[in-house]
């Protein structure tokens, strides 16, 4: 029987050869939006967020689109949503929250819940949302 760390070890195994961001199922072009790497605090520390901008008019606020990633608890970084995310930035005109939440086992239910919901309301509070408040 594996103990917790073993367990972890064959998580952080398996992560590693999770196929990446080459897949059949991806837009067919590229876009051209801002993206930048943010960090948000919440109420378990500081959660990395990847931000899309549409290249347009940066002085008016735009709205907003959070995504949070397919992965599934083990599976999941917020670059594997990177076309997707350039994609409904650009054809949407909006900025796109790509929240890079904390993964389980190493981070128990409902830790990622309560993390996509903090990035929700800190994006809420600090409407309406310029780039510069991004910075």
């Amino acid at each position: 029987m594996m103990d917790h760390h073993q367990q972890l070890k064959m998580v952080q195994q398996l992560r590693e050869n999770v196929v990446g961001t080459d897949s059949a199922l991806q837009p067919s072009s590229s876009f051209s939006v801002e993206m930048e790497e943010v960090i948000i605090p919440t109420r378990t520390g500081g959660t990395r967020v990847l931000v899309y901008r549409p290249d347009s008019d940066l002085s008016t606020p735009l709205p907003v689109y959070i995504n949070m990633h397919g992965g599934g608890f083990i599976f999941g970084k917020a670059e594997m949503d990177d076309p997707w995310c350039r994609l409904i930035a650009d054809q949407a005109g909006c900025v796109v929250i790509n929240v890079d939440y904390r993964l389980a086992p190493e981070h128990k239910f409902p830790t990622a819940v309560y993390e996509c919901y903090d990035v929700l309301t800190w994006v809420h509070e600090h409407k309406p949302l310029t780039p510069c408040m991004l910075k």
